[in-house]
């Protein structure tokens, strides 16, 4: 591959890990504002999941009709939403009901610092630390941005959302190893057979505790097909995207640009206000990244 062709790919693929970040930043602050109503989590759960797999499905199959679809891999995928994908959510929106909504994206957004140790695990090798001094620094910056948003500081809740960011890295990297022969899935059909998964998973679970309660939900069904199609689905094609073109350890660097957006969508929806503080959180976040993406 020629050096323009790589540079090109690289652009592309960092356009849409950043893309993911954007949107996925947003999604804690629209949760938290969802869950103050009358929904529990396991329906949040199980709508938002069954919105994209629907939406994807007719994306994916609508006047397609293709016998030699990869079938193995549809279900591998499906199984990994189903038991990784669908654990690390319920993980991390209880992570969200307990703790304020920029603690937890604080929190979420660091599992680049697990991604090569889950990589050298599965590889049996020593992990790739290269990037780790840059993604340091930018950790220093997220520890800046908290600045006074600790005052609702939930012990239970921040244990939650380390527990679903290390989950999370165990997700990317299984799901970046889902092919066959050199192949695998698209975003759309990745995202589609993940969310398939996780949805089956919820209702299942929901069924079983008397926790799925559709009716409840239906105050709050604008805002869970806000949270759905927004900031899920289009930011885990975006996210599928970029790990095809870069792989999971250099597309999961720009996570850690979540909590900017994140709270920069609170000020927008909550009215919070930035402090000089979190100014120099976000510009000291902005230069990690970047010595990240040089090292990588």
């Amino acid at each position: 591959m020629s050096k323009t062709s790589m540079n090109d790919k690289n652009l592309k693929g960092f356009f849409c890990a950043y893309m993911t970040a954007i949107l996925y930043g947003g999604c804690t602050t629209v949760a938290s504002m969802v869950m103050k109503g009358s929904i529990n989590n396991v329906t949040l759960l199980f709508l938002r999941a069954a919105i994209c797999a629907v939406v994807l499905a007719v994306v994916v199959f609508w006047g397609k009709r293709d016998n030699a679809r990869p079938w193995d891999l549809y279900l591998r995928t499906f199984l990994l939403g189903a038991l990784v994908y669908a654990s690390q959510s319920a993980v991390y929106f209880a992570a969200v009901r307990n703790n304020p909504a920029s603690l937890t994206t604080v929190i979420y957004s660091v599992y680049p610092v697990f991604v090569p140790f889950v990589v050298g695990f599965m590889n049996r090798s020593r992990p790739d630390l290269k990037t780790m001094p840059a993604l340091g620094l930018a950790i220093i910056g997220l520890v800046l941005l908290l600045d006074v948003n600790m005052e609702n500081f939930s012990v239970w809740g921040t244990a939650l959302g380390i527990l679903a960011t290390v989950g999370f890295a165990v997700y990317v990297v299984l799901g970046s190893r889902i092919r066959r022969d050199g192949e695998e899935l698209g975003p759309f059909e990745k995202t589609m057979c993940v969310m398939s998964g996780s949805a089956v998973s919820f209702c299942i679970f929901g069924i079983l505790t008397g926790g799925l309660k559709l009716a409840d939900a239906v105050p709050s069904l604008p805002g869970v097909a806000l949270i759905a199609i927004v900031f899920t689905l289009a930011p885990m094609c975006f996210f599928w995207t970029a790990v095809s073109l870069l792989g999971p350890e250099k597309a999961s660097i720009p996570s850690i640009f979540e909590p900017v957006s994140g709270i920069i969508m609170a000020m927008i929806l909550l009215g919070e206000r930035l402090t000089v503080l979190q100014f120099a959180g976000i510009a000291v976040i902005m230069l990690g990244l970047m010595f990240a993406q040089k090292t990588s």
